[in-house]
């Protein structure tokens, strides 16, 4: 018996054409189902601020957020995690963007502070952000040697924070006599980071 292959081709057509959109359907939904992933960038230093009280309890930090999945995503909250080099841990908590006045080291209020939307696939670029510990931390805290900051950020209302980076600096000890100095006004030390692996690309 001989068989038609016209006919089963004429059959299979349609079907492969059928499958080939349900794939391209399930291709274009797929990034949607995935948890939103958001990343933060940073810039190659951290301000720690000093002042004349003995403490230093603020960090400035400029970096960029980068949402590369395709739905929007909101930051609720955002902690610095430091460990110093006795892996004594404190958080620093997202307290206000600002930016510097002009020809000074004092900064403004930028805008308001989390929650921050983030679209997808898109960026916040260039923010300065103002992070600050509950508490007082004594300026003694901060002895010389290698720090990690861990970057932690609560997103469209998850109850753990996700890592959004990473990252170590060194404290010198001219580092650590400048931060013990006596100032007027709040004075920005800038601490170079050592290594990261995210680094602020705007």
């Amino acid at each position: 018996m001989q068989v038609d292959w016209t006919k089963f081709f004429d059959f299979l057509v349609p079907f492969l054409a059928i499958l080939g959109g349900v794939k391209a359907i399930i291709e274009f939904l797929l990034p949607y189902l995935y948890p939103v992933k958001i990343e933060l960038y940073n810039a190659e230093e951290i301000g720690l601020v000093a002042s004349n009280t003995g403490f230093i309890s603020k960090i400035h930090l400029r970096c960029n957020f980068v949402n590369n999945t395709p739905r929007s995503g909101t930051i609720q909250r955002l902690v610095i995690r430091v460990t110093n080099p006795e892996s004594e841990i404190l958080d620093f908590r997202w307290k206000l963007f600002y930016e510097y006045e002009t020809g000074a080291s004092a900064v403004k209020k930028r805008i308001d502070q989390i929650p921050v939307t983030i679209s997808g696939k898109d960026y916040k670029e260039s923010l300065f952000i103002e992070f600050e510990d509950s508490g007082s931390v004594p300026v003694d805290w901060w002895i010389p040697g290698e720090y990690e900051f861990e970057v932690l950020g609560w997103i469209n209302r998850k109850r753990s924070g996700a890592k959004l980076n990473k990252f170590q600096v060194k404290i010198s000890k001219d580092t650590q006599a400048q931060l013990k100095k006596s100032y007027r006004e709040p004075t920005v030390i800038r601490v170079p980071i050592l290594r990261t692996p995210k680094k602020l690309w705007v």
